[in-house]
């Protein structure tokens, strides 16, 4: 698969991931692809180049707090892929 999204859902269809495991990771994934277009969006609006940058200085402290628990997350299912596939750095 190309699409990051579709690429989790296989690991969670072929079993190499948890259902409660892709449901978080497909979550986190949601939530930061909304972030970046909502940053997009302003950016339009206040024509300023587009970016794949989120500003934090306009998010709320729920979504800060949100995207430290989405990192530590993302950091867990690196290192099980990495294990799970033999994968060195």
């Amino acid at each position: 698969e190309v699409n990051t999204g579709l690429r989790i859902r296989r690991l969670h269809e072929q079993g190499v991931i948890s259902s409660s495991f892709f449901q978080e990771i497909d979550y986190a994934f949601d939530f930061l692809i909304c972030l970046q277009f909502r940053s997009q969006i302003r950016a339009l609006q206040t024509q300023k180049q587009l970016s794949h940058s989120i500003n934090m200085d306009e998010l709320a402290g729920t979504e800060i707090n949100t995207l430290k628990t989405i990192f530590a997350e993302i950091n867990t299912f690196q290192s099980k892929l990495k294990h799970d596939f033999s994968i060195s750095e």
